[in-house]
């Protein structure tokens, strides 16, 4: 199987050039970390959610909000 030698300088260049930004935003990093903003972990983030809006129920509510509701304000099908 023929290989072009283009293609593979290509590829090799291509890939040089990612490695040299990826230092390059390293050396950044490691000179100024002031301006860095650290974020949070997209996945984590959602697990995180997911198990904080569990906690909301009645026993969490406030107390005025675990009155018990109006007998009239019900649908007629209801009562």
């Amino acid at each position: 199987m023929f290989q072009d030698p283009i293609l593979t300088h290509d590829s090799i260049v291509a890939e040089q050039a990612r490695v040299d930004e990826a230092n390059e935003l390293r050396r950044m990093v490691a000179d100024h970390p002031d301006r860095v903003i650290p974020r949070r972990h997209p996945i984590l983030a959602r697990v995180r959610g997911w198990f904080r809006a569990g906690r909301k129920n009645a026993a969490t509510a406030a107390p005025e909000a675990r009155v018990a509701p109006d007998p009239a304000a019900r649908p007629l099908h209801a009562r």
